[in-house]
């Protein structure tokens, strides 16, 4: 069954937001092929924070051109120039992404900033040729991940009248990666994935406040396969809860039932505040805002205490089995910061195949290792909905 228009192009605009974790908009899209591959050529738009308080977000507008194959294996980048002048300082000072630098390029490594956790497969991927071809032709960006590259050069939209040029350097350097993920394949002892212990080693290697931070959160949810086995191993229900596995999924409940607690309180004390300072008629002036107070706090601990209990109920006591990822969708919603994604599950339970949806903010990429690759995952089933779930293997785990 070939896909509706509107179908395609919300496809390519997930597969460009995530690659560059924005959220993107696509204005307008043109399919070309040339030498027998098809390409995208999408003017696109998103909006970027400002770095000065003075200034609320600003809207870039870009044509970039994405090459999609199914083929492809190419291991999670992003390639930028590098910051000049104050902004490179700022940068420098606060703490930056790890960069990788090749020293027998130095005109690559000087005019880029390349981004990889794992390093080993986007140095194998970053041949002498493309190193060079880049260098030569400075201001480019390149985002890719397994089937998908997008180039574009930042903030620049062409227009019909100077866009074939574009395309035909861009669809050069496209091809020069096609090429190097062909030198990849000549060595299969590489891993592509990106997995914890690459981002907890670029973690390690970077400086400044961007490091410290990464490194503290990638500590403070640490959890280890041995734990994971050992806490599945328990009877039902399950007593020891690693900690790694509390702060990841069943999160800490004590803060928000202790601001409903104090919602509650507020809800008693400003009637009775309010009755005796003032008089008359006046005095009944606090019973609607302590109602609201009242509302406020009691749905408040209700929805804390009760997604507590389930959280609990499915990690202590939910039911292990087996299942496929057979989708990993990309949401625009984002919660502290993170990014959620809606996890599609199958699984069988008492002879019957169960079809559910998760949220994850986590663990993305392991969970589109899992879909790609058709392995079976491990799955808690909550015992009294089968519908609420938890996939083991997307959690984030070391070892």
């Amino acid at each position: 069954m070939s896909m509706r228009p509107s179908d395609q192009t919300d496809n390519l605009t997930d597969a460009i937001s995530e690659l560059l974790s924005e959220d993107v908009s696509i204005n307008q899209v043109e399919s070309q092929v040339r030498d027998g591959v098809r390409l995208s050529v999408v003017e696109m738009s998103y909006l970027r924070s400002s770095n000065s308080s003075n200034h609320g977000p600003t809207r870039v507008q870009q044509t970039g051109v994405v090459l999609e194959d199914e083929n492809l294996r190419i291991p999670h980048f992003a390639l930028w120039p590098h910051s000049r002048g104050i902004a490179g300082m700022l940068i420098s000072a606060v703490g930056h992404m790890p960069d990788i630098n090749f020293e027998d390029s130095p005109g690559f490594s000087r005019e880029y900033h390349l981004l990889g956790w794992n390093e080993e497969a986007v140095r194998a991927l970053f041949t002498p040729e493309i190193r060079t071809h880049l260098a030569e032709h400075p201001g480019w960006s390149v985002r890719g991940n397994r089937g998908r590259i997008v180039v574009f050069k930042k903030g620049e939209v062409r227009k019909s009248d100077d866009q074939s040029e574009f395309v035909t350097q861009s669809f050069e350097t496209l091809m020069l990666f096609r090429k190097g993920e062909i030198r990849l394949d000549e060595q299969p002892q590489i891993r592509r994935s990106t997995q914890v212990e690459d981002a907890m080693a670029a973690a390690e290697r970077m400086g400044g406040i961007t490091g410290s931070i990464l490194r503290r959160a990638l500590n403070r949810i640490a959890l280890t396969g041995a734990e994971i086995d050992q806490f599945l191993a328990q009877p039902k229900p399950r007593q020891s809860i690693p900690t790694g596995l509390r702060r990841q999924y069943v999160g800490d409940a004590r803060p928000l039932i202790a601001l409903g607690i104090a919602l509650l309180f507020v809800a008693i004390a400003v009637p009775i505040v309010v009755a005796l300072a003032l008089t008359g008629n006046d005095r009944y002036f606090g019973i609607p805002v302590g109602a609201v107070f009242l509302l406020a706090g009691g749905l408040t601990l209700f929805l804390s205490i009760r997604s507590s209990r389930r959280k609990h109920r499915l990690v202590c006591e939910g039911e292990l089995t087996h299942g496929q990822v057979t989708a990993v969708k990309r949401t625009s919603t984002e919660i502290n910061g993170q990014r959620r994604y809606h996890l599609h599950l199958t699984y069988e339970m008492a002879g019957q195949t169960h079809k559910t949806r998760t949220n994850i903010y986590s663990g993305i990429e392991q969970a589109k290792d899992c879909e790609e690759s058709g392995e079976p995952v491990r799955i808690l089933v909550d015992p009294v909905n089968t519908d609420r779930v938890l996939c083991i293997d997307t959690l984030v785990i070391t070892g």
